[in-house]
């Protein structure tokens, strides 16, 4: 079993969809956690719609940056994407309207 990836602040997720968003975030950091940690970054930036429209390319470019190939079998997937995209959107329109955003996700994170 793998360690989970943690994140101890905000920066550090915005980080992370900064990196992602730049093609310049390194392999091992595209984790389960940080493919959650990303889209709810950027689904709390951006909005659903912007963030369905938006994500399939991003993903594209950062696999190709990284040298993971865009398959039927590996790299990006539509179904999933867009499942996650709109499963994070439900929970953020659960968390009450003053909360920081990220502060539910990194709490999360570290337990």
């Amino acid at each position: 079993m793998t360690e989970r990836q943690t994140f101890s602040s905000r920066q550090e997720i915005e980080s992370l969809a900064d990196r992602l968003c730049a093609e310049c975030l390194p392999k091992v950091e595209w984790t389960h956690e940080g493919h959650l940690a990303a889209g709810y970054c950027l689904l709390r930036r951006h909005g659903l719609e912007k963030c369905l429209e938006e994500m399939p390319g991003i993903i594209r470019r950062h696999n190709i940056s990284v040298g993971t190939p865009n398959s039927d079998s590996d790299g990006y997937h539509e179904t999933i994407t867009l499942f996650y995209l709109k499963a994070i959107d439900a929970y953020i329109g659960k968390l009450p309207p003053t909360s920081e955003p990220g502060q539910a996700m990194w709490k999360a994170s570290t337990g």
